[in-house]
């Protein structure tokens, strides 16, 4: 091994014999060469190919999809002036969690481009491709040859654990959350190569960048003091004095969501610790056999060391430090197993009373490492002589996961196929109720009808060809009826086994309300606003609509108000409401002013200009009648881009 001192950093540039495999790299090997445009093309081709079912899935998924984009404000307003500065001045409506990066893109999105599955679909499948192609230059810089980057960020595009952060809209913060981490972390080792200012400071832009797209970017500074080890620095308070910028620039961000999210954690010896390394070797068992993929997963019981659930984690990390010492020659395989843990070990569990206990997408950038380890072992069994047996491997292997990938990406096709496929491994309370809410979506029954057919007609014993003659008059009828009740009995059976999943008491009430058996929805609906640990905007907006039907205008008119001060994704139609009740009792200014406080939460409304148009004409107000019959005018021929800039600004 040649070793090169330069500036603050150690270089180590490898001569190694050119069998196919390697090459003689040069130490400042820093920007793509034509070769590896060539590797990237083909790559972009793979990821297309693995991901084109997401061409043909929706995005609006009872998964946080519909509150994160189509009922979230901050995303639907279109105050060009206003509305960008107020995202990084409020954390998200939704989840309490400070990532006003990624809401930008969404704002941004909707503004261009309007809510079209298929741009949020290919805004994350580019930006997929951007982190692979930074992971393949991040290899290069830690020694990989060529080709032993390009089969790892290969791995890491194809890995069936890697759809969820693709296929999920939501999810689109660990996307660029990754690409920002990787750009730092490229730039902070050009900085320890060369010591060039330049490349210090772009480290430390693009590490706020990643800290504003997600909070797990907290690990970065850390992650830079593994760098300076792999790079061989001997360490020096000056280089303490080097992280201080990054840990003063994202730990205090960082501190935003947990303040927002705190709760007790629950910490007992006597299962904690199990749980904590049951987590940590979670991610790593499903990286190397990634079956039984699911959106939720659960612990397994009882939490103790007789089960092997528990046992083999122990038993793993305990030899842990035994393996890394007899491989501390391999720097690359030591930095894999550190940077593995440095950058998730805030995300193993103590408990599990977080719905997401562990998730796929966690393990999205932390997985790289691993990627990388077994790109290299695949090149020195090429330089032991074994080409043909590698190629084997790799032509087997790589299709395996790509299929893998691209049957799990049509799970996320929508709602239904999404709560079907996770039903099957995780059959809880929460995964029953949202269940049963996709049975209800119209856009789910449309694209899986013939599938709902073929299972209803297997309950009652007969074929989906015999079931629809029988029923061929009044098929759509049938099939409505008999999914209405299955998601009835999902929604009673949720609340039975959780009496306090509050949604599922929520949704009962739900059907009641579409059953028109108004009188009795609303004990549903009280049962749920009672038992809430925190008031829900959208138990109350059912409750009045209930109210509303019954003639019980007071009530209905005082349940709106609630559920708008209780700033849910209900704001928009709840002022409507509110603004169509004051119409009828005579209260115009107040009614104006409430279709006005709807328009602005939802610009794209038909019904709240039609509504504010008539308010303002029955007060003699013609100018603003105009504007907003202008405003209306816009949104039917842009229907998705909601009212044009500065229409209606001075009104609000």
């Amino acid at each position: 091994m040649l070793k090169l001192t330069r500036g603050k950093g150690t270089l180590y540039c490898q001569k190694r014999a050119n069998n196919g495999m390697t090459e003689r790299k040069s130490p400042h090997q820093f920007y793509l060469h034509h070769q590896d445009l060539y590797l990237m093309a083909v790559l972009a081709v793979v990821v297309f190919v693995v991901y084109s079912p997401l061409l043909h899935a929706v995005y609006m998924l009872n998964f946080d999809d519909n509150v994160h984009f189509f009922y979230n404000s901050m995303v639907l307003n279109t105050d060009w002036r206003k509305a960008p500065l107020a995202i990084f001045f409020e954390p998200d409506n939704v989840n309490a969690t400070y990532i006003p990066l990624t809401m930008l893109t969404f704002f941004y999105e909707n503004v261009f481009f309007g809510l079209h599955p298929l741009v949020s679909h290919l805004i994350n499948l580019a930006l997929h491709f951007m982190v692979c192609c930074s992971a393949f230059q991040f290899g290069k810089m830690l020694g990989l040859s060529r080709l032993a980057a390009f089969i790892a960020v290969l791995l890491f595009a194809v890995h069936p654990m890697h759809v969820e952060p693709v296929a999920w809209v939501t999810a689109r913060k660990d996307l660029l959350f990754s690409f920002f981490y990787l750009a730092s972390m490229i730039s902070y080792l050009r900085y320890v190569d060369t010591a060039k200012g330049r490349d210090y400071i772009f480290a430390l832009l693009t590490a706020g960048l990643s800290i504003l797209s997600k909070p797990m970017a907290l690990s970065l500074p850390l992650v830079l003091f593994l760098l300076d080890w792999f790079r061989g620095r001997r360490f020096s308070w000056g280089m303490i004095l080097e992280k201080m910028p990054f840990f003063l620039l994202i730990e205090p961000l960082a501190l935003i969501t947990y303040v927002l999210n705190a709760r007790a954690v629950y910490f007992t010896p006597g299962h904690s610790i199990f749980l904590w390394l049951w987590c940590a070797t979670f991610y790593i068992k499903k990286f190397f056999l990634p079956i039984d993929l699911s959106v939720i997963y659960g612990p397994s019981f009882p939490i103790k060391l007789s089960n092997p659930e528990y046992f083999f984690p122990v038993v793993f990390w305990l030899f842990i430090p035994v393996i890394m010492f007899f491989c501390r020659k391999s720097r690359l395989a030591v930095f894999a197993v550190i940077f593995y843990v440095l950058s998730l070990f805030f995300i193993w569990r103590f408990d599990f009373y977080d719905l997401t206990f562990v998730a796929d997408r966690f393990m999205y950038l932390p997985s790289l490492g691993f990627c990388f380890i077994l790109a290299k072992m695949v090149e020195w069994c090429w330089s032991r002589g074994r080409p043909s047996l590698i190629l084997a491997l790799l032509t087997v292997f790589v299709p395996l996961l790509m299929l893998s990938a691209w049957l799990r990406t049509g799970v996320w096709k929508n709602s239904y196929t999404l709560w079907t496929s996770t039903i099957k491994t995780a059959p809880e309370p929460f995964v029953l109720n949202a269940y049963g809410e996709s049975l209800l979506e119209a856009n789910c029954f449309k694209d899986n009808r013939e599938d709902f057919i073929r299972d209803l007609a297997g309950s009652l014993g007969t074929s989906a060809v015999k079931f629809k003659k029988v029923f061929s008059a009044s098929l759509d009828s049938k099939v409505n009826a008999a999914r209405y009740a299955l998601a009835l009995r999902v929604f009673y059976y949720s609340q039975h086994i959780d009496p306090g999943n509050t949604e599922a008491i929520d949704n009962i009430g739900v059907m009641y309300l579409m059953f028109k058996r108004y009188d009795r929805a609303i004990p549903f609906f009280t049962k749920a606003i009672e038992r809430a640990s925190v008031p829900n905007g959208m138990y109350f907006y059912h409750r009045a609509l209930a109210n509303e039907f019954l003639g019980q205008l007071g009530l209905a008119l005082k349940d709106y108000r609630r559920a708008v001060f209780s700033g849910s994704e209900v704001n928009a139609p709840a002022r409507l409401n509110a603004a169509n009740i004051l119409f009828k009792q005579g209260v115009l200014n107040e009614a104006l002013e409430e279709a006005l406080l709807g328009i602005k939460s939802a610009p794209g409304d038909v019904r709240a200009y039609g509504l504010a148009i008539s308010i303002a004409r029955s007060m003699g107000d013609n100018v603003l009648a105009g504007k907003l019959a202008e405003a209306l005018a816009y949104y039917r021929k842009h229907p998705f881009k909601g009212a044009p800039r500065k229409t209606l600004q001075r009104y609000y």
